[in-house]
């Protein structure tokens, strides 16, 4: 029998580290929102999913706004890939 441990770890940033991770989490909603929004226009317009190819154009149209470059690029990648499967 395989016994696993886990951890659980609490983290305690300090007011600057936290107000960069809330404006990291806003960001990131908006971004996801603004592919979201594209994704269901294209559903009602008829076609059934976007295509990844489709996804990675309009996303770097929306990164021309400097603040999207904010979030990570493997958060947005992670954003792209999970409209896809939804």
């Amino acid at each position: 029998m395989d016994s696993t441990r886990v951890y659980k770890f609490r983290l305690y940033p300090d007011s600057k580290r936290q107000s960069e991770i809330n404006s990291q989490l806003l960001i990131s909603k908006e971004f996801y929102n603004l592919l979201l929004e594209k994704s269901i226009k294209s559903y009602q317009d008829g076609d059934k999913k976007l295509s990844m190819a489709t996804l990675n154009r309009f996303a770097k149209e929306i990164e021309k706004d400097k603040k999207y470059l904010k979030i990570y690029s493997q958060t947005r990648c992670e954003i792209k890939y999970r409209i896809l499967k939804a």
